[in-house]
């Protein structure tokens, strides 16, 4: 039986712009979802660091992501452009709204919410786009090379939460090897055989 090795695994959320075509209940968060990152900077200004209802909308933040249906869309951009918006300029009200946000995706990305999947070059284009501009470290610069990273002795499996079912949250490419690998040339080598045996 083939052992499994390990060559690459990667997490997709950070500094990544979530699909913008979830629509959902609260307007701010329709209007957030929609916009570029000008925009969506904005919107979090008006919304939560201009007084007077700063206070009151960041009571309401929870409970605005819990009803909205695309909550866990918003959450996850609006932590990336808060830490984006922290590092040009510190604010206790950012860091207080990002705190909140942080605490609500902890309890929305419980292990009951997530399930690990098996991606294959038949997956959806969104899921294929996603992890093939996900991976900097082996850039993936033609449909070949990407289907290549699906071919027989190879896996791909990838974390989905319900609500996003096409956005792989994380992902993780495996080698399958006639034995456990040493060393990661062997392993691309035992890779590159068995491309070429069964291309034949």
């Amino acid at each position: 039986m083939s052992r499994m090795m390990i060559l690459k695994r990667s997490a997709i959320i950070r500094h990544r712009v979530l699909p913008c075509s979830i629509r959902c209940g609260s307007s701010w968060i329709n209007e957030y979802l929609a916009g570029d990152y000008a925009v969506r900077q904005t919107v979090i200004q008006s919304q939560f660091v201009a007084p007077p209802k700063r206070h009151t909308q960041l009571e309401s933040l929870a409970t605005d992501l819990s009803k909205a249906v695309g909550g866990v869309a918003a959450a996850i951009q609006l932590r990336i452009d808060l830490q984006k918006m922290s590092e040009d300029a510190k604010s206790p009200t950012l860091t207080e709204l990002d705190k909140i946000t942080q605490s609500w995706l902890s309890a929305a990305f419980c292990v009951d919410s997530l399930t690990l999947q098996r991606v294959t070059f038949d997956s959806s284009g969104s899921t294929l786009e996603t992890i093939a501009r996900a991976d900097t470290v082996h850039a993936v610069r033609s449909i070949s090379a990407l289907k290549k990273r699906f071919e027989i002795s190879r896996r791909c499996f990838a974390l989905f939460h319900h609500s996003l079912p096409n956005f792989p949250l994380a992902f993780i490419h495996v080698g399958l090897t006639s034995q456990l690998a040493n060393s990661m040339r062997f392993a691309v080598l035992s890779l590159t055989i068995s491309s070429l045996c069964t291309s034949r």
